[in-house]
């Protein structure tokens, strides 16, 4: 049950950014076009790579990486797999041929997996450009990831940008 509240949380919290909405719309858009298999090619990439950078993150942290978080990721990968077959044999058996609930879910676990992504980007390396962009959408999710306030987020990001201004100078 915890996987899915967990992953309805990530869904709310995505849709209540505009960040969330643009890329919702751009993957959503994509999977138009490119039909429900690529779409659950694309997810499971996503995910193998938030694994990766999951793993990176808690390495760059000096933690190990515990079972219990890869169990985590084994029930999400399982969770949303079944959403999307679940997804994708309704759709079959009604007959609707542009698959628009399978490519709707696979984009909101597609930005989820993106947004998580960039989280333990983050994590790793403060400074990744395109990332950085984001870091007021990805605060949440840093702070959640490293069990800290998003207040104690902005202001390890302040610090570290008060750090790099001095360095210039």
């Amino acid at each position: 049950m915890n996987v899915l509240s967990n992953m309805w949380h990530k869904i709310v919290e995505i849709l209540s950014t505009v960040w969330g909405w643009l890329l919702f719309i751009c993957g959503s858009v994509i999977n138009v076009f490119v039909g429900y298999r690529a779409a659950i090619v694309l997810v499971t990439f996503m995910m193998l790579a938030d694994m990766f950078w999951g793993i990176a993150a808690a390495r760059s942290r000096g933690k190990f990486v515990q079972s219990e978080l890869l169990r985590a990721t084994f029930y999400k990968i399982c969770g949303n797999y079944f959403a999307l077959i679940f997804a994708v044999l309704i759709e079959q058996v009604v007959g609707w041929d542009w698959f628009v609930a399978t490519n709707t879910i696979a984009a909101l676990m597609g930005v989820a997996e993106f947004i998580s992504i960039g989280g333990n980007i983050l994590i790793v390396n403060p400074n990744m450009p395109f990332f950085k962009l984001m870091r007021s959408a990805l605060t949440g999710e840093i702070a959640r990831k490293l069990g800290r306030s998003e207040e104690e987020v902005k202001q390890a990001f302040e610090k570290e940008d008060d750090v790099k201004k001095r360095k210039k100078k």
